[in-house]
């Protein structure tokens, strides 16, 4: 029985798990909330506790697992095993990978984007198993890709490849969370709509989603946005369109480009909304070029809140062969 830990550090939210990696087991989980002090040695406390405690759930030491593999929201050099821009964190040129040989210092350790760990999870053990091409976009705080073409992960040339949300929609737009304008993301990021929305409320404009949230701005959330919209408010509607309407665009954007033979939504929002699958399957299936689109399967992830600490946990056991995991084990 081989044992790993996988992590999966997003904007939001760190979620740790003791995974058994030949079934896909999760024999111990732990989380918390990643905020509201994401500096980076305040961020590694909270999840060295959360690793504790997934430990103690599991009745496992760390001498007993094969390694410990991180997924980060943001671009990663691996070479440096360096965190290079994660805007949701508001982290620039972390040395991740120092930081943590620091703590686990007898431990393998790999880093990962967290959308490509959520890729390989689904793909390895949920609702990508048997694809030789998939992409999985995750939603939630922003938008991210993990990408599997031919039946290995694509990174790209500098470990960057995947980044879906900040392709470009609507250029010039609204601002997004890595200085750009007009991508993906800042129109279908969980934060850039809480942000929009604020503002116009800050503006003046009313919407129902603030009663929702008890009149309190810093405690809305997008389940209070789509709730406000299926209730017919103006603004909340307005978002709630862009909202579906970006995400149905990038899937149609995705086929074209890479003619997957499967699309996964996964993320925190995606569970929530199970209607998008819906939606982007409609999107996919009325894609003006060609019958081929029409083969694509979109299905929602399997593995849920578990798919990127299952692929991170797979990479440090060694899951992806010896070749390509030596190339960007750290």
């Amino acid at each position: 029985m081989t044992l790993a830990l996988g992590a999966d550090l997003g904007a939001t939210k760190i979620r740790v798990g003791v995974v058994e990696v030949e079934q896909g087991c999760v024999l111990g989980t732990a989380g918390c909330a990643t905020g509201p002090d994401t500096a980076p040695d305040a961020v590694l406390r909270r999840l060295g506790g959360a690793i504790e405690r997934a430990l103690a759930a599991a009745g496992l030491g760390l001498a007993e697992l094969r390694g410990l593999g991180v997924a980060v929201a943001g671009r990663l050099d691996l070479a440096r095993g360096a965190v290079v821009h994660a805007p949701n964190l508001g982290w620039r040129q972390v040395p991740l990978a120092e930081r943590l040989r620091e703590r686990y210092p007898g431990l393998s350790l790999v880093l990962e984007n967290d959308a490509l760990a959520a890729a390989l999870g689904e793909w390895n053990y949920g609702a990508g198993r048997g694809a030789r091409t998939l992409v999985v976009a995750t939603l939630g705080t922003g938008v991210g890709g993990g990408i599997i073409a031919e039946g290995r992960a694509l990174r790209g040339a500098s470990g960057g490849a995947g980044e879906i949300g900040h392709l470009s929609w609507r250029p010039g737009g609204e601002p997004c969370s890595c200085g750009g304008r007009g991508h993906y993301e800042a129109y279908a990021g969980g934060a850039a709509v809480l942000a929009r929305l604020r503002a116009r409320l800050a503006a003046g404009e009313r919407s129902l989603a603030l009663a929702l949230a008890g009149g309190e701005p810093a405690a809305l959330d997008l389940g209070h946005v789509f709730a406000a919209a299926a209730h017919g408010c103006p603004l909340a509607g307005e978002l709630v369109r862009e909202y579906e309407q970006a995400l149905a665009a990038l899937a149609v954007e995705l086929v074209t480009l890479l003619d997957p033979e499967r699309i996964v939504l996964g993320g925190g929002v995606s569970e929530r909304r199970p209607e998008l699958v819906e939606l982007v399957r409609r999107a996919v299936r009325e894609r003006p070029l060609g019958e081929g689109a029409r083969t694509v399967e979109v299905l929602a992830a399997a593995r849920g809140a578990d798919a990127a600490v299952l692929g991170a946990a797979w990479l440090a056991a060694g899951g992806a062969g010896s070749e390509e995991t030596e190339r960007w084990r750290t």
